[in-house]
């Protein structure tokens, strides 16, 4: 049985979410788990806030933003020395919301299903569902993506999850991390998060390399958090090109030199037809004008045109 659980937070900027998402957790049972909040580099007041209105949780205050799977990684460093003996993890965003039953029903689904890693429904603010699950998509698979529409893209990523008989739980290929428990075992086995990778795409590279150890991504239909998602990144460009950049290591780590040449092809390929497509609606329309600019940015990146720091 699943008793104690070292939940890992990484906060940029965003204080209220932060604040929301600290205030709910402590509405759980507070003697099963302990929280970790690793900083990086928060302009806002962020760190000082906690340090000031949350005793209890233990602040790493980073020297600098290294990215959000160095960020996890120094919190799983952080609770090792405590005299805390945990045996579950807890990755969890900043902002979600949670119930004040949403750690035990966690712990239970774990204590189920301690091979894999268990991950609770989340949704939108609104109530609708979010689909945070993910096929596994081979390299030349994923090119041809590039000719669909994007809706027709999107559900082809999202694929089907499959339900486990006689569970509330579904099998994903993999979900994003916006919250994954785990046994300590389950993460020592398949080791930290990939720290070349700055942001997005670390949650697909772990979950890759989980899939070497026959780990499975269960979601638990039963335990519904909310999240809010998308706070990360400065605008539409800026996360864009990050994304890009991170799948580009990705495919080039795991697929070597065809992968690299897929995937600056598969981008090149979509973004010079999301061009062509709105270059039309140009004259009439401003998002149009937006889409042009932004996806012949994205096509020049993937030709290796356009320089872009990943800070």
């Amino acid at each position: 049985m699943i008793q104690k659980t070292a939940i890992i937070i990484v906060t940029y900027g965003h204080w209220e979410q932060t604040k929301n998402c600290l205030d709910d957790l402590l509405k759980n049972p507070k003697e099963s788990f302990r929280i970790f909040v690793v900083d990086n580099g928060s302009l806002d007041g962020t760190p000082e806030r906690i340090a000031q209105d949350y005793p209890e949780v233990r602040l790493l205050c980073a020297k600098e933003n290294r990215g959000f799977g160095a960020a996890n990684n120094a919190g799983i460093a952080l609770a090792q020395p405590e005299n805390f003996s945990f045996d579950s993890i807890l990755f969890l965003n900043n902002d979600t919301r949670l119930s004040p039953n949403a750690i035990p029903s966690l712990q239970k689904d774990l204590s189920l299903f301690p091979n894999d890693v268990v991950v609770p429904r989340l949704l939108n603010v609104d109530g609708s569902l979010q689909k945070n699950w993910f096929s596994k998509i081979p390299p030349v698979q994923f090119f041809f993506n590039a000719f669909r529409s994007e809706e027709s893209a999107s559900r082809y990523v999202n694929g089907e999850i499959k339900p486990i008989s006689g569970t509330s739980f579904y099998e994903a290929q993999w979900t994003n991390a916006a919250a994954w428990m785990m046994t300590r075992e389950t993460w020592n086995k398949v080791g930290g998060f990939d720290e070349n990778i700055f942001m997005y795409y670390e949650d697909v590279d772990w979950a890759y390399r989980a899939h070497r150890f026959q780990i499975r991504f269960l979601i638990d239909f039963k335990t519904s958090i909310i999240h809010l998602g998308g706070g990360s990144a400065k605008n539409v460009l800026s996360r864009s090109l990050q994304h890009d950049s991170s799948q580009l290591y990705f495919y080039r780590k795991h697929y070597g030199f065809k992968g690299v040449v897929l995937s600056r092809t598969f981008r090149a390929v979509r973004s010079s037809l999301r061009v062509l497509f709105s270059l039309p609606r140009v004259p009439f329309s401003a998002d149009a004008r937006n889409r042009v600019k932004l996806h012949f940015t994205l096509f020049l990146f993937a030709l290796g045109l356009f320089p872009f720091s990943k800070k």
